[in-house]
């Protein structure tokens, strides 16, 4: 079937212009369909940035951590700041020169490497002690929860958070967690995609017994307590530095800790592995899993700083630790799978053993590739490789494949190779760009303030800055689809790049991105073409000369007012006298109008058949959008032709959208349904167009806040009126 859009005006020109973009459109189909896909993986990844800055200043950074952002496409890099604050301080007046001022700094980082904006300061300089700041980015709001411990000199030391958005900038916070604790440290925090919740767990002592314990928090996303704290495993012995990983699946988290039930104290070795299988609904506690404890055993071992890692194709986890056990060369990795119902599946095995000692393992499981990468601390080019690395004169930053059962495959990547010792290496992958960036402490500070042995402040002062490597696939062409007026990104969008090569097609993701890798592109002139159901076709021209391209591209809905009308008129095509039509299946509950509009049969109420007919806006301003809605709007396929006026429509209240999306018609507080979501994006299931999981906004609201329904899953939540953006789905007020 060919669409022609025509005027009623009669204009020729306009005819041959719409002829003439349907036969472009027709022709571009053709190409899709024939292009080959272009699909560069993990043997085709490189580093493309090697040991550049992050943060560089002459006070000390320490411990950094890295965070992706699919809708901003770039990186957050968060970290510790210590030292004395200048060297330039008169006699009498020395107080910013003699002691130690502890802060929590971040920095946006380009898929380049590039730093985007200045660096951010979210605690102040203080005397005391701040450690180990973790962040978790929320894709459903755009923001960033921040978690670090505080503790000023003389107080104790607490759990603090605060929630950032896309740029940095606070929002909310930095607020505490639990005003009882005493000496909390050692956070870490994990966001949960299904219930829109953030899991925070972190170490501190005589909560749940005498021993250092693991206390778990469930929050919601403004940095509520939802459910906690409760215990993180048995609380027998001392517990430490817990990581955690989520499952999707089945709806839990492992969390991994180093355990020292086995000695007295956390300070001495043997330390062993135990895990801990929550209920990611309440926290509960389902299985306490003895990852690796080998106290019974000959040629007793010291397990170290477990990490867990989520394998989605195989519904497992993998565990990877430091460990120092024979024959091992000294410390190498170890890694063990564990079961989604915490059993243990089969032995543990060698992740890497090259000379010198290995540690602080970090591993990510990338599911388009079916593979994991892991990256670590290495000591093998010290002068006496088998020094702990904290005390070594040299460590770098190593990197290497698995397998999807976490067996090693391919040659150990050099990540950072520098004189002196870098440390502690976080990562972040963007799968955009297919690209890693890797984030680590590095001792070689040359610009650094000299340390002070008579600082005051709590926790130790070494000089260090922050650097980062990229690493992954070269790119062609990358590059943005947003909405013409509205700015907003543009999902799920078709770009097909043509031009002296093979043609190559792409779709963008939640924040309208999308990445053509290099291969072998001859130079020239490319055509790069956006195309989406709903929005005019789009042409951009760009000129390759063998280095990466970047480009932006706004993309124009089909208008939801119009100053001329429009009729579609369609042809079909017959073969041997027979006509075939081709209908959507649609529920027998939603009714097509035919004119614009679809009737609930269950609720009685009448919804525009274009979902985002009116555009994403603040609560106040998609009000007025709505009081102008007639007949005439919402173009293309779903144009309103039911004779309505400006007045006749208006903003759905949240047990309305609530009911929109289940059977019998369902209303609860907030989160997620609890029955089955029916409405799943709208697409072949009823008449409903470019629904696609898209918010939006009711009517039942505050002073400052409404209640948004996503449609992807039913969540409900509110949200401020003026901070955020949404569509809003009118429904006829003379409909009941």
């Amino acid at each position: 079937m060919v669409i022609y859009l025509l005027t009623k005006t009669g204009d020729n020109k306009m005819k041959q212009k719409n002829v003439f973009c349907n036969t472009v459109f027709c022709v571009m189909l053709i190409i899709v369909l024939l292009a080959p896909p272009v699909r560069a993986g993990w043997e085709d990844m490189e580093v493309l940035k090697y040991n550049f800055d992050i943060s560089a200043s002459q006070r000390y950074e320490w411990y950094p951590y890295t965070e992706y952002n699919s809708i901003e496409n770039d990186f957050m890099v968060v970290w510790r700041t210590s030292g004395m604050l200048r060297v330039d301080c008169a006699p009498g007046d020395d107080y910013e020169c003699t002691n130690s001022f502890q802060s929590i700094h971040g920095q946006r980082v380009s898929p380049e490497g590039m730093l985007l904006g200045d660096t951010l300061q979210w605690s102040p300089p203080e005397v005391g002690h701040k450690q180990v700041p973790r962040l978790a980015y929320n894709e459903f709001s755009n923001e960033y929860m921040l978690e670090f411990v505080r503790g000023l000199q003389g107080e104790p030391t607490q759990q603090n958070i605060a929630i950032l958005d896309s740029t940095g900038e606070i929002l909310n916070g930095p607020k505490l967690v639990r005003p009882d604790d005493v000496n909390a440290f050692l956070p870490t925090i994990t966001f949960n995609p299904v219930h829109r919740e953030y899991l925070l767990v972190y170490n501190d002592r005589n909560v749940f017994s005498e021993w250092l314990n693991n206390l778990g928090f469930i929050l919601d996303e403004d940095g509520n307590v939802l459910h906690g704290p409760f215990p993180v495993g048995n609380q027998v012995g001392d517990f430490y530095a817990p990581y955690a990983a989520y499952n999707p699946t089945n709806n839990t988290y492992l969390v991994v800790w180093e355990d020292f039930r086995n000695v007295s104290d956390w300070m001495y070795d043997p330390c062993d592995v135990y895990g801990a299988l929550l209920d990611a609904s309440n926290g509960d506690m389902i299985t306490e899993i003895a990852v690796m404890d080998d106290w019974d055993t000959p040629g007793v071992a010291d397990q170290r700083v477990p990490v867990p890692c989520y394998n989605s194709d195989k519904n497992e986890f993998l565990v990877a630790w430091r460990d120092d056990r024979p024959p091992l060369d000294d410390y190498g990795l170890m890694g063990r799978i564990v079961g989604p119902n915490g059993t243990l599946q089969g032995e543990e095995f060698v992740l890497a053993d090259p000379p010198g000692m290995q540690g602080t393992v970090e591993p990510y499981y990338l599911e388009e590739e079916k593979k994991y990468f892991i990256v670590w601390t290495d000591t093998r080019d010290a002068s006496d490789p088998g020094f702990y690395y904290f005390l070594s004169d040299e460590a770098d930053i190593y990197g290497q494949w698995l397998d999807n059962s976490g067996r090693p495959i391919g040659n150990e990547i050099i990540l950072c190779d520098s004189p002196d010792v870098q440390m502690h290496p976080e990562m972040a992958y963007d799968p955009v760009m297919k690209r890693f960036l890797i984030t680590w402490y590095d001792w070689n500070a040359p610009n650094d303030f000299p340390l002070l042995s008579t600082a005051t402040g709590i926790g130790s002062d070494m000089q260090g800055d922050v650097r980062g490597t990229i690493y992954g696939v070269p790119s062609f062409l990358s590059g943005r689809i947003i909405e013409e007026g509205t700015g907003s990104p543009v999902e799920d969008a078709r770009v097909l790049v043509i031009g002296p090569s093979l043609p190559a097609l792409k779709k963008t993701n939640v924040g309208g991105w999308f990445n053509i890798e290099k291969e072998s592109q001859s130079e020239g002139k490319y055509l790069v073409v956006v195309f989406k159901l709903g929005y005019n076709l789009g042409i951009q021209s760009v000129v390759y000369t063998g280095e990466p391209q970047q480009v932006t591209l706004k993309a124009k809905r089909y208008g939801r007012r119009s100053t001329t009308t429009t009729t579609i008129i369609t042809t079909t095509t017959t073969v041997d006298q027979t006509t075939t039509t081709t209908t959507a299946s649609t529920s027998s509950r939603f009714i097509d109008n035919d004119d614009g509009t679809v009737t609930d049969s269950l609720t009685g109420l009448t919804w525009l058949k274009v979902a985002t007919c009116v555009e994403s806006m603040d609560w106040d301003a998609a009000l007025s959008a709505i009081a102008e809605v007639s007949d005439g709007d919402c173009g293309f396929e779903g144009t309103l032709s039911d004779g309505s006026n400006p007045g006749d429509w208006r903003m759905p209240t949240k047990e309305e959208m609530q009911g929109l999306g289940t059977e019998p018609p369902t209303t609860w507080e907030e989160g997620r349904p609890p029955v089955d979501w029916t409405l799943v994006g709208g697409t072949t299931l009823t008449p409903f167009l470019y629904i696609q999981g898209n918010c939006f906004w009711t009517s039942t609201s505050d002073t400052d806040n409404a209640w948004v329904l996503c449609s992807g899953d039913g969540w409900v939540g509110l949200r401020d009126k003026t901070s955020y953006t949404y569509f809003v789905w009118p429904i006829r007020r003379d409909s009941n």
